[in-house]
């Protein structure tokens, strides 16, 4: 994973989830993160993790299920996606 000069984070990540997946998620964090880290650290290993147990299955017969190539984030009725997938990054279309 890249590394910058100033790793302060800087964004604040929320998503609205029930009580019993947010202390899901929180346990899995800490699962990463080593003592006396910040949690960010422990989130960017769970991150990691998750990314190399998804690369690690089989692909999919069905295209749609599909692990790399074209994908398209907050589609809208009538109109073209907010974010397209191409390789590894979101981009704007």
């Amino acid at each position: 994973m890249r590394r910058f000069a100033d790793e302060t984070p800087e964004v604040v990540i929320s998503v609205p989830a029930p009580a019993s997946v947010a202390a899901l998620f929180e346990t899995a964090i800490a699962a990463f993160t080593a003592r006396g880290e910040p949690r960010w650290r422990g989130f960017e290993r769970l991150l990691e993790n998750v990314r190399t147990e998804w690369n690690a299955w089989p692909r999919h017969h069905d295209p749609v299920f599909a692990r790399d190539g074209h994908w398209e984030l907050g589609t809208r009725r009538h109109g073209s996606p907010l974010l397209t997938l191409v390789g590894d990054r979101y981009v704007n279309q």
